[in-house]
C-alpha cells in the first residue's frame, strides 16, 4: 500500500506471512510503532529509524540506506503560555533542515511539490540536494490513515542516508570589523512560487556581501491581487574591507530586484 502496489522482493521461506516481502520503505514499521504508542495513551509521538530498504528495478535489487521519521500530536508539550498546535509538514521539514545543517550544506537542500502513493496530495514534497532527488516529506495519505486505524494523520520523511549525512567541510571567513546593514524587501510574486526558489535566487545574485537572507513574512489578502502573494525578505549585508554606503546597498538591491523580476516576475510591493 505504501508503494502504490509496486511489487517487492518476496522471500522463499519467510518467518511469518506478514513478513514475507522485503521492505520497500521504513514508513510501514514506523507507522505500526506509532499506532502502538497512540493506543497506549501517548498523544505526542516522535519516532525515527535508520535502516535499509529494498527496491526492485527491473530484475535488479537495490539495497538503500535511509533515515525515516514520523511525528504526530501537539507541536510542543502541553503548557500554559500558548494554545495547542498540531504538528504539520513544516515542523518535520525543520527537523530535516537541522540534519542537513550538521553536514554544512543546508542551503543546497530544497523541497518541491510532488505526488506519492503514501502521501496526501497537496502535502507531499520531494527533497532535493541541488538537482538530485534524495527523499520525500509529507503527510500520510488519508486512505492509509484509515487503513492503519490511526486517529490522526502523521507527518513523515524518508531520505537517503548517504546524501543526508555527507559533510561539506567548513570554510573559514574572517570576521569583519565593519558594521552590517539590513534592508528589507517586500515582493509580490506568483502565489505558487516556492519561497526556497526565491531565497536561492537572492543568494546567487547578491554575491559575497550577502551574509544572510531571512524570510520573515508571507501575506495573501487585501491589497494583494488574486493569484499573488507578498513575501518579505530581510537581507543582511556586510563587507570585510570597508563600511557599506547607502549607494553600495542601493546598487546591490537594484541588481537583486531586477534579477528577481526577470526570473519570477517579482515586483516591489507598494
Amino acid at each position: 500500500a505504501f508503494a502504490g502496489g509496486r511489487a517487492g522482493l518476496a522471500l522463499s521461506n519467510p518467518i511469518s506471512s506478514n513478513l514475507s516481502v522485503m521492505r520497500q520503505s521504513l514508513w510501514p514499521g514506523l507507522c505500526q510503532a506509532l499506532h502502538h504508542n497512540r493506543n497506549r495513551q501517548h498523544q505526542r509521538v516522535r519516532l525515527f529509524e535508520t535502516g535499509v530498504r529494498f527496491r526492485l528495478q527491473g530484475n535488479e535489487l537495490h539495497e538503500e540506506s535511509v533515515i525515516a521519521a514520523v511525528a504526530t500530536g501537539a507541536r510542543y508539550p502541553e503548557q500554559w503560555d500558548s494554545l495547542a498546535q498540531v504538528t504539520d509538514v513544516f515542523d518535520i521539514t525543520a527537523d530535516l533542515q537541522a540534519i542537513f545543517r550538521l553536514g554544512g550544506h543546508a542551503e543546497n537542500i530544497s523541497v518541491h511539490a510532488t505526488e506519492d502513493p503514501a502521501l496526501r496530495p497537496g502535502r507531499a514534497g520531494e527533497i532535493r540536494r541541488g538537482r538530485e532527488r534524495i527523499g520525500l516529506v509529507g503527510e500520510l495519505h488519508p486512505q492509509l490513515v484509515q487503513q492503519l486505524e490511526l486517529d490522526e494523520a502523521p507527518v513523515m520523511f524518508e531520505i537517503d542516508a548517504d546524501a543526508a549525512l555527507s559533510a561539506q567541510p567548513p570554510v573559514f571567513h574572517g570576521v569583519s570589523r565593519y558594521p552590517s546593514v539590513r534592508r528589507d524587501l517586500a515582493l509580490v510574486v506568483p502565489e505558487d512560487l516556492p519561497a526556497g526558489e526565491l531565497l536561492a535566487a537572492v543568494r546567487r545574485h547578491a554575491g559575497e556581501r550577502l551574509e544572510e537572507v531571512v524570510l520573515f513574512d508571507v501575506y495573501t489578502g487585501d491589497k494583494v491581487e488574486s493569484g499573488s502573494k507578498s513575501v518579505a525578505l530581510g537581507l543582511i549585508l556586510q563587507d570585510t574591507s570597508r563600511t557599506l554606503t547607502d549607494a553600495d546597498v542601493d546598487a546591490l538591491l537594484g541588481d537583486v530586484t531586477a534579477c528577481l523580476s526577470r526570473e519570477f516576475n517579482a515586483a516591489i510591493r507598494e
